[in-house]
């Protein structure tokens, strides 16, 4: 009984050390928030990323972007960790005949030549201002994990492009921030 007992402990410990873990992010770009105005849920698997003061205000033909930079520990051998869905919620606002162009991209830097991008259009013929959630299914995964269980630095770009009139995004009630959800999942290789 003891034998199976701790065979069982075992196999308990290793699937706990072989779970993902995010174990540090950072973020660039002109849009994203200074300092430690990015926060984050603290789940693996599901992180939401909190984009405290973020708010952009664009004329026709600007843009700005917001990276976010997830190194992904924790992964078994033998498999990849795959992006899914990737939504960010916040406030629209869209002048009349406005239109503005939503770019979701992702690469992992262990294969930096192998970039997804989504883009999402918006337009309207009167003024708009409303929550919404751009939603893109990325479908990226990592290079095979190896025995070390490093996934790799997961980086997560999204861009906002006014195609004409004013366009503005944040978040969707004040004292609220705009926040970015990532699916993330683990498949063999």
């Amino acid at each position: 009984m003891s034998l199976v007992r701790t065979a069982l402990l075992s196999l308990c410990a290793a699937a706990t050390t072989s779970a993902l873990k995010i174990s540090s992010f950072t973020n660039s770009g002109p849009a994203c928030p200074s300092g430690d105005s990015v926060t984050w849920n603290g789940s693996s698997t599901d992180p939401v990323f909190y984009l405290n003061d973020y708010s952009v205000s664009l004329d026709t033909r600007e843009t700005v972007s917001c990276e976010l930079h997830l190194v992904i520990d924790g992964g078994k051998a033998g498999e990849a960790v795959t992006v899914g869905e990737v939504s960010v919620w916040g406030r629209l606002g869209l002048a009349s005949n406005g239109a503005t162009t939503f770019y979701t991209s992702a690469f992992w830097s262990e294969d930096a030549g192998s970039p997804v991008t989504k883009k999402i259009e918006s337009s309207t013929t009167s003024a708009f201002n409303g929550n919404v959630a751009i939603d893109a299914n990325l479908g990226l995964s990592s290079p095979c994990i190896g025995s070390d269980g490093h996934v790799g630095i997961l980086n997560l770009n999204f861009r906002v492009f006014s195609e004409g009139g004013k366009v503005t995004f944040g978040p969707q009630k004040a004292g609220s921030a705009v926040s970015e959800h990532i699916q993330l999942t683990s498949a063999k290789c």
